[in-house]
């Protein structure tokens, strides 16, 4: 219904790879297990909707810092996505945005490395 009746709203389903989807996106409206980071590293300020416990953390821990939360994908109503889309002021996506491209800082592979050399012992 709202597709409908606004034609500056794409909605892109079946994606083999969402990921380039983000870098064109002003919000994303996603669930919030991994699409959050791809979103978040994108830069791309997010509505995260989840299905169970572990994804309602998952949206809290990014809640905020690059996305809101906004509530169970099951028992979600309209007017809640009217509401988190409509706070999406142009400050609170760039906050989001910068955010987002925070979280990858390129020394992933080093916290691993020396996460295997305590677990080794060396």
């Amino acid at each position: 219904l709202l597709l409908d009746k606004n034609e500056n709203i794409t909605l892109a389903k079946a994606l083999i790879t969402p990921g380039t989807c983000y870098y064109w996106a002003d919000i994303a409206i996603i669930t919030a297990g991994m699409s959050r980071f791809e979103a978040a590293c994108c830069g791309t300020p997010a509505l995260y909707l989840y299905r169970n416990y572990f994804q309602k953390l998952n949206a809290s821990e990014l809640h905020t810092c690059a996305g809101w939360a906004i509530g169970d994908i099951e028992a979600i109503q309209s007017s809640l996505l009217v509401v988190g889309i409509a706070t999406m002021s142009v400050h609170a996506r760039q906050h989001m945005s910068n955010n987002g491209k925070a979280l990858v800082d390129g020394k992933g592979i080093d916290r691993i490395i020396e996460a295997i050399k305590r677990l080794c012992g060396d």
